[in-house]
């Protein structure tokens, strides 16, 4: 691999990464609040930020660091910008610990990339997450959920980044406090995955042999953190609440949902996000070859010589699927196979790299016209989608802008329940739709938004037999 040719792979790398970010900020910018977020918006005015913390622990939300963050965003901002405040947020909590562990783990291998290649591969991964998990659209763009499966993963990424760091610090060590504080308060799927990986580390750094720099005491420190506000979490009197909405099962069939989920995510989920990832982690196969250009690996050999690593990443998905089968009692909603997908990212990532001098073998040298074309290709793919996305969203962002000025007006009608017209496709959106059925907890959240003034309800469509 020559210079150039690295030049021209961290250009393309950044080019996609750059296009990701301005498709995101412009596609953002038509997000509107959704379902539970009036809810948030209204407690939390009405509360104040620690007081609305507690109402929803002790009535439905025990995830306290994550609601305790959403309710700050929803105290200091004005509702008409809060939405950006947090895609902005998310955007670049998302840039600074992926950064930030690259630093690090630059630093442990001493692998010689510049500082602005380091950003330019933060800013690329990010994208990679971001297509990998752009479908669940509950994921990224609903402010319900966001800090608490997003920006959980975010903060565990930011907690291994300090973990490595071999300056150990007073401040070090409150940081990782802090950040495992967060991960165990954030969501009980980003918690189990973190703290299941905590546990494999100290595991595997017990040993005279180790060379993962890594304090044990501060090891230590991040899972007791992560366990306590972990326990936190399962303790509030809001978790009871909430499983009162949820179907009663019992165990044995709730068992056997969590085999299913388990199949599902290994043969259905996961094989679906494969293509997309493989393309896109091909630049680091190419990185890899000039690390390791004496070193080849078959896929067969690369199975057995990171056994532990797939068995981490398998167990890992084994628990979230029987934890979301226990607690559920159903197929959990998709926001919950964050975790997840941040797993199957990161194991082809360190995949990619070790093959990279198999592949460039089997291609007969051409490793660097494999990686372009793959750069061009997803280029393509976010050009044409985040243009139709942008369409979509804007029609989606007009129609509920129309909607919430027509409701004010609705009180000089005397009817008791006001029909609304169904809203625009959100795409990537959680959508802000109502239902028909006037007692649905999306309507009543909205209702409570206008002080409960209107019984709002969707216009039922008309059978197609009266057409």
């Amino acid at each position: 691999m020559t210079k150039k040719q690295e030049r021209i792979v961290f250009l393309f790398m950044g080019i996609n990464a750059l296009a990701f970010m301005v498709i995101f900020l412009i596609v953002s910018g038509n997000q509107r609040l959704a379902a539970d977020d009036f809810h948030y918006l209204v407690k939390t005015q009405e509360l104040g930020i620690w007081d609305s913390t507690i109402y929803y622990y002790n009535h439905w939300n025990t995830r306290w660091a994550s609601s305790l963050l959403r309710a700050s965003f929803l105290s200091i901002f004005d509702s008409s910008i809060v939405l950006s405040a947090v895609n902005c947020f998310s955007l670049l909590l998302g840039l600074f610990s992926i950064q930030s562990l690259v630093k690090s783990l630059v630093s442990a291998t001493q692998i010689p990339i510049s500082v602005v290649k380091q950003w330019v591969m933060s800013g690329y991964l990010l994208m990679v997450i971001f297509l990998a998990t752009f479908g669940k659209a509950d994921t990224w763009f609903w402010l319900s959920s966001t800090p608490s499966y997003l920006w959980g993963c975010f903060a565990a990424i930011l907690g291994g980044s300090l973990l490595l760091k071999t300056d150990k610090s007073i401040l070090g060590t409150v940081s990782i406090i802090f950040v495992f504080l967060y991960v165990g308060g954030s969501s009980e799927s980003v918690a189990l995955a973190t703290i299941i990986a905590l546990c494999y580390l100290g595991f595997i750094t017990n040993k005279k042999t180790q060379s993962i720099p890594v304090n044990r005491k501060t090891l230590h420190i991040a899972t007791i953190t992560c366990l306590v506000s972990f326990g936190i979490t399962l303790v509030g009197p809001g978790l009871d609440i909430r499983k009162e909405h949820l179907p009663d099962y019992p165990m044995s069939d709730k068992l056997l949902v969590g085999f299913w989920n388990y199949f599902n995510f290994n043969f259905k989920e996961i094989p679906l996000i494969l293509p997309l990832v493989i393309l896109a982690v091909s630049p680091f196969g190419f990185f890899g070859r000039r690390q390791l250009r004496y070193q080849l690996i078959s896929i067969r050999e690369i199975f057995w010589a990171n056994k532990k690593l797939w068995g981490l990443a398998d167990l890992t998905i084994a628990i979230i699927a029987f934890s979301l089968a226990i607690v559920m009692g159903e197929m959990g909603p998709t926001r919950t196979w964050l975790p997840i997908t941040f797993i199957v990212v990161t194991v082809a990532v360190f995949i990619a790299y070790q093959l990279g001098t198999w592949v460039y073998i089997k291609s007969n040298g051409k490793l660097i016209h494999l990686v372009i074309s793959a750069q061009i290709l997803l280029l393509i793919f976010q050009v044409w989608t985040g243009y139709s996305q942008i369409r979509s969203t804007n029609e989606y962002a007009l129609s509920v802008d129309q909607r919430m000025e027509l409701i004010p007006y609705l009180e000089k009608n005397p009817a008791t329940s006001y029909s609304l017209e169904p809203l625009a496709a959100s795409g990537w959106f959680f959508s802000a739709e109502i239902t028909s059925d006037t007692t649905h907890f999306a309507n009543d959240h909205l209702e409570l938004f206008f002080d409960n003034k209107y019984n709002l309800a969707l216009k039922e469509p008309v059978p197609s037999s009266l057409k």
